[in-house]
């Protein structure tokens, strides 16, 4: 619903726009810019896929010991360390292993997904000085990311993906040129 909602404020906006003579490249008219395609030109779809494979497994790691942990604690109960346990105390252990490995597991879920977005949006921070400067040499001053689904359709003059790689391929040479044909990384 609120996607719906930004998404009409964004049409009426850019249909006002357009209707004052904004929507020209002539002067304060919309640049376009493909972040995916950056990104794959640039390698960094790769970098972000193997830095979150790697959070995934320090992740997975940590319930795994965590997992081990609990089980351990319920034998120990089981074979009387630390007390006698009755059946209903194992009954009530177990559920309270699998209630606590669940949040773990929900937690986990959650980080993963927060540092994706925070890798998504370090890679935006460094994208958008660029965008900002290729754009204003077109004389655009908006710019909006292709990928957001936001943008049905625009003239190709102002899209900047292309020149907006190209720019940050000269300020960053040692970024490695990798392409990865199965990548679907939206940024």
């Amino acid at each position: 619903m609120r996607r719906t909602r930004r998404v009409l404020v964004l049409c009426g906006v850019l249909g006002f726009l357009s209707g004052c003579g904004w929507g020209s490249s002539s002067s304060g008219g919309l640049a376009v810019v493909d972040l995916d395609k950056v990104a794959k030109e640039l390698g960094r779809d790769v970098k972000i896929k193997k830095a979150l494979k790697n959070k995934e497994a320090e992740l997975n790691k940590q319930l795994s010991t965590l997992q081990a942990s609990l089980n351990a604690e319920y034998e120990n109960r089981k074979l009387g360390i630390g007390g006698f346990a009755s059946e209903a105390d194992l009954r009530s252990l177990r559920n309270q292993i699998a209630v606590r490995l669940n949040r773990a597991q929900r937690q986990a879920r959650t980080d993963l997904v927060r540092y994706k977005q925070k890798l998504v949006r370090e890679f935006r921070e460094e994208v958008k000085p660029v965008a900002r400067e290729v754009a204003a040499a077109r004389g655009l001053s908006i710019v909006i990311p292709k990928n957001d689904g936001i943008v049905l359709t625009f003239e190709p003059s102002v899209d900047i993906t292309d020149t907006v790689a190209e720019k940050l391929r000269e300020n960053s040479p040692k970024v490695e040129q990798i392409s990865d044909a199965g990548s679907n990384q939206k940024h």
